[in-house]
């Protein structure tokens, strides 16, 4: 997307974005951050940006599967332990939560589910 009209762009960034909604259009603003779609350097990057919930989730002593946006986290346990696994997964879920919001992500409830 193109500056607003009588804008300058800097070459060096030159991405911007608005938000509409119907017939509503907010203003235009420079993106400082981010990556942009199609990057050679975005899964990388992904890579490099998820390890840390990775090794959370590991701490836990359970099993993370990260696959584009989406994250599995799984493990087994005995009949007699299962009071002690859901408490272990409640407390990994909060920390997965409380690790996204400060890396501003957000946790969907809707999407997040015990098996």
């Amino acid at each position: 997307m193109m500056p607003p009209t009588g804008g300058s762009a800097r070459i060096s960034s030159g991405r911007y974005q608005y938000v509409r909604r119907g017939s509503v259009r907010s203003s235009v603003i420079e993106l400082i951050c981010g990556v942009p779609k199609g990057s050679v350097l975005g899964p990388i990057l992904f890579v490099l940006y998820t390890a840390d919930l990775v090794q959370l989730i590991e701490a836990f002593g359970l099993s993370p599967h990260l696959y584009a946006d989406d994250t599995q986290v799984y493990s087994s346990c005995a009949p007699t332990a299962l009071a002690l696994f859901a408490s272990q997964i409640s407390e990994c879920v909060d920390a997965v939560a409380a690790w996204m919001k400060s890396n501003r992500l957000q946790l969907n409830p809707a999407k997040t589910e015990v098996l």
